[in-house]
């Protein structure tokens, strides 16, 4: 199995050059386990860049400016939903301004497809996570986003259009599917390396800032319905039941060749049905399997 080189790039400061070592271990710890958990594994290099709140911000504003421009000029769509999803970015940059906080590392696609994760330690502070398992938790969720990127480089360079009618993605449960499969991986590599699961309330977490729950609990139901509850989901379709076997890793990962395969809206809350819808899709992937899909547990 390849090993995947993985970068560290401080660029947040000396103060958290401790921190950029601990990542280094944590990184090192769970990269040989993604590909185990989840199917697929990581390209040869990867870069993880740490930066002080503001160039955050202006890394992260400016990426998505370019995916804007880079999609207005493949799609060519109309002038009132340019004006749109325009109005939209810049909601976005405002939201970012006064949230940022709530970020954890984040995966981005660069204008030549190249993959990297940029994290802001000072978001860990004012989370209260900076020495606590949730740390590791959170980097082996993110491990997996260039992991699914290296499996499906093309369909999911774009799930964050501005445009996702024109790209086939309306009425897709586009983030909870990508978030909650990272998160189901990301359990289960984070519990290789701790030893145990990860604990959210653990005795090693700080207290957070007096702004970070202010945030929090607006943004509380929606990132929970994000990350968090897709994960029964993945462990259904998956792993399977008593009553019914799961797709299996291998058959499961035939999804990320075709958005039709991924759930809608409505599927995302009732696992069965989408199982039920893309048995046969995920069979036209193995056309020389002599195994139905869900036979391997």
């Amino acid at each position: 199995m390849t090993t995947t080189r993985i970068h560290l790039d401080n660029q947040a400061g000396k103060k958290h050059s401790e921190l950029s070592d601990r990542l280094g271990t944590i990184a090192a710890q769970c990269e040989p386990l993604v590909a185990g958990t989840v199917g697929t594994g990581l390209p040869a290099e990867l870069t993880t860049r740490m930066f002080i709140p503001r160039a955050w911000r202006t890394r992260v504003m400016d990426n998505m400016r370019g995916m804007f421009a880079e999609e207005v000029r493949a799609l060519t769509p109309d002038p009132l939903a340019v004006k749109n999803a325009y109005r939209q970015l810049r909601v976005q940059g405002v939201g970012l301004r006064l949230t940022w906080m709530l970020f954890g590392p984040r995966t981005v696609t660069l204008p030549d497809g190249t993959r990297e994760i940029w994290f802001m330690p000072d978001s860990a502070r004012h989370a209260g996570i900076y020495h606590h398992d949730e740390m590791t938790l959170a980097f082996a969720h993110e491990l997996i986003h260039p992991a699914q990127h290296h499996r499906s480089p093309e369909l999911l360079a774009t799930f964050g259009t501005p445009f996702p009618q024109q790209r086939g993605l309306a009425g897709r449960a586009i983030m909870p599917f990508v978030e909650g499969h990272a998160t189901w991986g990301g359990i289960r590599i984070a519990t290789a390396v701790l030893g145990h699961a990860p604990e959210k309330n653990g005795p090693d977490r700080q207290t957070p800032s007096r702004r970070f729950p202010f945030w929090h609990r607006g943004f509380r139901d929606s990132r929970k319905a994000t990350y968090e509850d897709p994960v029964a989901f993945f462990t259904q379709v998956i792993e399977g039941t008593d009553e019914e076997p799961g797709l299996g890793v291998d058959r499961f990962n035939g999804v990320w060749a075709d958005i039709d395969c991924f759930p809608t809206t409505e599927e995302m809350s009732n696992a069965k049905r989408w199982l039920e819808r893309v048995r046969p899709l995920l069979a036209e992937t193995h056309p020389g399997s002599s195994v139905r899909i869900g036979d391997d547990r």
